[in-house]
């Protein structure tokens, strides 16, 4: 049985889905079958971008691994903050889902650890060992910490409230620390300030190519339970 659209500007059927705006009538395989896609798009836009970084003077082409270690962190920043807002607005709004803040989240948390794991190797290519005491790399272990605690409580407790404040906390603490952490960010932003359009226009694509990635994955969830609320 399929339910009466949800949406004034969406007719569904069992076989398809119009998009009434643009006059596209999408099959409902392949609407399924869009978050994919674009992940796909995004994993394409990001080796193409880590492929355009041009070697550096000092680290040669190990650059591109600092490229891909900021995109990454980047990508962190703002899935973190992308759930904090969701939370947010669950909160005062009852909206969005508590299932959408809980992947922003999730892939927040899954970013930010990315982005500490992949620190060592850029910390031994360009320093040539692991700074343990370095401002940044304690900051990003404790915000991964804290976002690890903060995604096993959600998965225990499961309240929406829950989750939503939870998001809201973890996102006010991580913006507190990139606030007050000596070096969070690079004092003189080598890469905007190099003047090189090849460099700058690289390095955002590379963390487009992540964001869209993440959006894919942010959607793969919702495009599902669009389909049992149809059902």
């Amino acid at each position: 049985m399929v339910r009466a659209s949800l949406c004034p500007m969406l007719s569904s059927s069992e076989e398809s889905v119009s998009l009434a705006p643009v006059g596209v009538t999408l099959p409902r395989g392949a609407l399924r079958r869009l978050p994919f896609v674009v992940m796909v798009v995004g994993v394409a836009a990001v080796v193409a971008g880590v492929a355009l970084v041009p070697p550096d003077k000092v680290l040669g082409a190990g650059v591109r691994m600092v490229f891909f270690h900021g995109a990454v962190t980047w990508t962190g920043i703002l899935m973190t903050i992308l759930a904090g807002f969701s939370g947010l607005g669950l909160l005062v709004f009852s909206r969005p889902g508590a299932s959408v803040v809980w992947r922003a989240q999730s892939l927040g948390a899954f970013f930010w650890t990315a982005s500490l794991i992949v620190s060592f190797p850029v910390m031994i290519r360009t320093w040539g060992g692991v700074m343990w005491d370095e401002p940044k790399l304690l900051m990003s272990a404790e915000i991964v910490t804290g976002l690890l605690v903060v995604w096993a409580l959600g998965l225990i407790m499961g309240t929406p409230r829950v989750i939503a404040g939870l998001a809201v906390a973890a996102a006010t603490v991580m913006g507190i620390l990139l606030s007050v952490t000596p070096g969070a960010f690079h004092p003189d932003n080598p890469i905007l300030r190099s003047g090189d359009p090849l460099f700058i226009g690289s390095f955002f694509l590379v963390a487009a190519g992540l964001v869209v990635t993440a959006v894919g994955g942010l959607s793969i969830g919702r495009s599902r339970e669009r389909g049992r609320e149809r059902t």
